[in-house]
C-alpha cells in the first residue's frame, strides 16, 4: 500500500510540473563569473534576417593564465542585423540563463541578453534568443585575431546550427542537453522554441511555425 501510495504521489508531481521536469543529466548550466580572454563575432544567418553575436570565452583558472581554448561559447540570436568583432584580454564574464555581461579592462560593460529589464541599456545586445554551450574545445587566437581567423570562427558557428532537437521541440521555451564531452543550455523568447541536439553539440531557439 506505501508503495502504491509513493507511485501515485509521484505520478501526480510528473503531471503537475509536465514539460519542465529536467533529468540530473539535462539540467542547464548553472549561473557563474570568471576572468580570461573574450572573442566576440557576428555571424550572418543565410536563411533569415538576422544575426547572431557569438562569444568565445577563454576562462583562466584560479591561477595561471588561459590556455588558447574556448570552455564557453555563448550565443545571443538577434532579429536585426549587425556587425561585430573585438577581442577583449582579462575580460571578466559573467552568466545567467537570460544575460551574458562582458567586462573589458577599461571598464566597459557589454550585455548579451533576452531579458526584459535590460532592453532599455544602451550598453545592451538585445535578441530573441541566448545559448550557452561547452565542450566545444576550439582553439582561440592568442594576440588579436586576423581576419581570417574571425572567418574561421564564424564558420564554425555555421557548421554547429542545431538540425534536429534531441531537447526541447515545438512549444518549448527552454532546453538542456549533456551529450559526450560537452553540455549546452538555450532559452527563448515566446513565439519560438528551444532546440538541443547533441549532433552537432548545439543549442538554439527556432521560430514557431503558424500551425505550431
Amino acid at each position: 500500500m506505501l508503495v502504491k501510495k509513493l507511485m501515485a504521489t509521484m505520478t501526480a508531481v510528473v503531471a503537475l510540473l509536465g514539460s519542465d521536469v529536467e533529468d540530473d543529466c539535462n539540467r542547464p548550466i548553472p549561473p557563474g563569473d570568471a576572468m580570461g580572454n573574450a572573442i566576440l563575432v557576428s555571424v550572418p544567418v543565410a536563411d533569415r534576417d538576422g544575426t547572431d553575436v557569438v562569444l568565445f570565452f577563454d576562462e583562466a583558472p584560479s591561477f595561471g593564465e588561459p590556455d588558447g581554448v574556448a570552455d564557453r561559447v555563448f550565443r545571443l540570436q538577434m532579429a536585426s542585423g549587425m556587425e561585430l568583432q573585438d577581442h577583449m584580454v582579462g575580460a571578466r564574464v559573467s552568466w545567467t540563463r537570460t544575460e551574458i555581461a562582458v567586462a573589458g579592462g577599461s571598464g566597459e560593460v557589454l550585455e548579451l541578453t533576452t531579458a526584459e529589464s535590460s532592453r532599455s541599456a544602451s550598453s545592451a545586445l538585445v535578441g530573441y534568443g541566448l545559448a550557452h554551450t561547452t565542450g566545444w574545445k576550439v582553439l582561440l587566437p592568442t594576440g588579436q585575431p586576423t581576419a581570417r581567423e574571425y572567418s574561421d570562427l564564424v564558420a564554425l558557428v555555421v557548421l554547429a546550427q542545431e538540425e534536429e532537437c534531441d531537447s526541447g521541440g515545438a512549444g518549448s521555451e527552454k532546453c538542456n542537453k549533456s551529450c559526450r564531452g560537452g553540455t549546452c543550455s538555450a532559452k527563448c523568447d515566446p513565439g519560438y522554441y528551444a532546440c538541443c541536439s547533441c549532433e552537432p553539440l548545439s543549442c538554439g531557439c527556432v521560430k514557431e511555425s503558424p500551425s505550431q
